[in-house]
């Protein structure tokens, strides 16, 4: 999935590592981690067919970005980050063409009372092609 190697090359960008270093994870973050970290998964894929039967074939992918902090703030500064690098526009990352990247769908702050941390999940569309 060209999707996954977007979204890692996109999650490495100085910006997001600044406050979260390379603790972003795919599903599930490793047992005992260090916070701030983001957890991410791609909850939707859409292939968009073209009447002509190109190929590579255009795909809309969802990702669902969870940041994990102490504080709402430092769960608002890593969805800043994530959406300065990720609202880029068209281009080519990690070698994928990608026609373009939208915020979709933000949900509401909720707090793990255990752990003592805050998330808000956000959905960004990636449109690419495979």
């Amino acid at each position: 999935m060209s999707a996954v190697k977007i979204v890692e090359a996109l999650l490495g960008d100085v910006a997001i590592t600044a406050l979260i270093g390379n603790r972003a994870a795919l599903v599930q973050l490793k047992q005992n981690p260090i916070y701030p970290a983001l957890v991410y998964s791609f909850p939707a894929e859409t292939p968009l067919r073209n009447l002509a039967g190109d190929k590579p074939e255009r795909m809309d992918t969802t990702v669902q970005i969870n940041p994990l902090a102490k504080t709402i703030d430092e769960v608002i500064a890593i969805h800043a980050a994530v959406r300065s690098v990720f609202e880029m526009g068209a281009g080519t990352v990690a070698g994928q063409k990608v026609v373009g990247i939208e915020r979709d769908f933000i949900g509401g702050f909720s707090k793990d009372n255990a752990l003592g941390l805050w998330t808000q999940p956000v959905d960004y569309e990636i449109q690419h092609y495979e």
